[in-house]
């Protein structure tokens, strides 16, 4: 809109000045300049000069040129001025020759050529240069703040904070920000992504890393709940009851607090202290209490290792819920690498469909010429003609599939599906060797999947050995001591009692059938555990053999498809010399042209298809967070 506004300024400011100028040049009437139009006439002449100069100096080329238009400046000033005061064209005149002894205004910015004097013979035409040159200075003061003030929408996402994105993304993003409270149009904002850029935007706002880390807060209390049954627990108990009979007011209060504490070998400490009190009207106030501690070790059932169990247990799980995160990071990372690499390639198919076109419209345009010389009949051209209207037709397929593999890429990096992006990384294919055997070595060690059947093989294990263990008799040693105090109330005085006692305590079932089901549960849950065991380490070498060998596949088909490139776009510039020379036909070279596309795409393909290989491997290994350097800090 502003450059509009300046053409349509400048087309009226030209229609002026052809009035103006048509008119001629009058000495005896003064100088009519059109810089003067666009100043309030209450500044000084320095003031003028200094505005003019800066419109854009950089322009101003001839500094005699600038310096006699601003010679014309301060003399229409000194007209106009004189002119409203009432002075005649004699005093005008003198008014207008410069003072002895003092330089002008103009001299004091610009120092005038030897030839200004004999430049002032001819005003018309210095005048006219002036106001082009002020016209061009103008109007590109105005393109250049236009063009700055587009260049300041940027968008948001990529200057927030956590991991840092590239550079340039940063630069523009902050450099040149919307004002608080205005943000650009969403079809307006343009977000150039590299690929490190989109896996950390990614890992930072994609929706189900998001709710893994939720997930993780319950699993770490289950762990903490687990982990503190070592720990005394502390209870309080306590009533209090006011009672009435035909004796009168009876109130009665009891205070019992608690701690017991579970040993790892399964022993049960107990340490409590039970204090009743009883305040009769008509009666005796009695009181009573005394602290009882107690003992339980068992031998069989619940005694030993299997005491502590349960937290082992948690503890397994907590290893199999990290293993879980690390594959659901692993897993979107490599969802957004290669959702970013379908982006990359559509946009480079959409290049290639583009170049497709202007090629096919150069023949075209061949062709015409050929037909003007009488050298091809003009119904040859017709196949090209609709060779370049089915280039046309593809390049809106392949800009409707960058736009599907856009809104992928945002839904993954949990953007606005209104923000337009760009991926701007430049794939540079490295090949990368690999052995088998350090392969596997690497996927027993690091691969999450695997990890976690190791954990559930194990954990069925402890199971199985708890089910036994449940089947055993429940023998345990018991002892206990307490002591306690009677009618403490000062009118009657008080007597103490104490009694220990230690022995064995024993519990056996006969004839429970859900013991031994349990222990048959936890049997089979090993052997199927067993099996899945033996199922992920074969999968595991699967997995690992066809990544290899896919990687090694891919970089032999980038070669092959590189050689097929060159040889297709040297095929098709040979075939255009023979069709300029009379040597080939507009069918040969569309085919050729048709060739080199296929060529273009499946070089293309090639190269994304090596770099998915590399991404599947990583996730094969279970090593992507180790080479993208990403610490998951749970």
């Amino acid at each position: 809109m502003i450059r509009a506004l300046c053409v349509q300024l400048f087309s009226s400011l030209s229609h002026w000045w052809e009035r103006v100028s048509g008119a001629g040049w009058n000495g005896n009437a003064g100088v009519v300049h059109p810089l003067s139009l666009t100043l309030p006439r209450n500044l000084s002449e320095e003031q003028v000069v200094y505005a003019h100069l800066h419109i854009n100096p950089s322009f101003c080329a001839e500094r005699s040129a600038v310096a006699e238009s601003m010679r014309h400046i301060l003399i229409h000033r000194r007209m106009d001025s004189a002119t409203s005061r009432g002075m005649t064209q004699e005093k005008l005149c003198r008014a207008r020759r410069p003072v002895p002894g003092r330089k002008s205004v103009a001299r004091r910015y610009i120092s005038l050529s030897p030839k200004g004097e004999r430049a002032q013979q001819n005003h018309k035409p210095r005048a006219a240069a002036a106001f082009r040159l002020w016209a061009i200075c103008l109007l590109s003061g105005l393109c250049f703040s236009a063009t700055a003030a587009t260049g300041a929408l940027e968008p948001s996402h990529a200057t927030m904070t956590g991991k840092p994105v590239s550079a340039n993304v940063q630069r523009r993003a902050g450099a040149q920000s919307p004002a608080p409270g205005k943000s650009a149009a969403p079809s307006e904002q343009t977000l150039e992504l590299t690929l490190r850029d989109a896996v950390f935007l990614g890992l930072r706002g994609n929706r189900s890393i998001r709710s893994a880390y939720l997930d993780r807060i319950a699993e770490k209390f289950s762990l903490r709940v687990e982990e503190d049954r070592f720990n005394p627990k502390i209870s309080l108990t306590g009533s209090y009851l006011s009672g009435r009979s035909q004796d009168g007011r009876a109130n009665t209060s009891t205070l019992a607090p608690a701690i017991t504490l579970l040993g790892k070998y399964g022993t049960q400490l107990s340490l409590s202290w039970n204090q009743q009190s009883s305040d009769a009207q008509h009666g005796d106030s009695t009181r009573s209490g005394g602290p009882t501690l107690s003992i339980i070790q068992p031998l069989l059932r619940g005694g030993g290792s299997s005491a502590s169990a349960p937290l082992r247990l948690a503890r397994l799980t907590e290893q199999a819920n990290q293993l879980k995160l690390k594959t659901a990071v692993s897993d979107t990372v490599v969802q957004i690498i290669q959702a970013y690499y379908e982006v990359l390639r559509a946009q480079e198919q959409l290049k290639i469909a583009r170049e497709g076109l202007e090629r096919s419209r150069q023949l075209l345009d061949v062709n015409k010429a050929m037909i003007d010389a009488g050298r091809m009949a003009k119904f040859d051209a017709v196949q090209t003609e609709a060779d370049s209207v089915t280039q046309e037709l593809s390049v809106e397929e392949t800009a409707h599939q960058l736009d599907a593999k856009r809104l992928d890429l945002l839904r993954l990096l949990a953007l606005d599906s209104n923000t337009r992006i760009t991926a701007v990384e430049t794939p540079v294919a490295q090949r990368i060797d690999i052995g088998r055997a350090k392969a596997l070595s690497t996927a027993f060690e690091q691969r999450p999947a695997y990890l976690a059947q190791l954990i559930a093989s194990e954990q069925a294990s402890i199971s199985l050995a708890v089910a036994r263990n449940e089947q055993l008799w429940d023998v345990s040693l018991v002892g206990s001591a307490s002591q306690s105090r009677n009618n403490m109330s000062p009118e009657y005085g008080g007597n103490r009692a104490w009694q220990a006692n230690v022995g064995v305590q024993v519990n056996i079932r006969l004839g429970d059938l859900s013991v031994k089901q349990a222990e048959v549960q936890a049997k089979v849950n090993v052997a199927h555990q067993d099996i899945l065991l033996a199922e992920a380490r074969q999968a595991l070498e699967l997995d690992v053999a066809n990544a290899v060998r896919q990687l090694e596949t891919c970089w032999r088909q980038y070669e092959i498809a590189q050689r097929a490139l060159t040889l297709s776009q040297r095929k098709l510039e040979v075939e255009r010399e023979k069709l300029q020379a009379g040597r080939s036909s507009n069918f040969q070279v569309l085919s050729f042209e048709s060739d080199l596309r296929t060529a273009e795409n499946a070089s293309l393909n090639a190269l994304i298809a090596y770099f998915n290989a590399q991404s599947a491997l990583d996730n094969t290994l279970g090593t992507t967070l180790k080479s993208w350097e990403i610490n998951l800090n749970d």
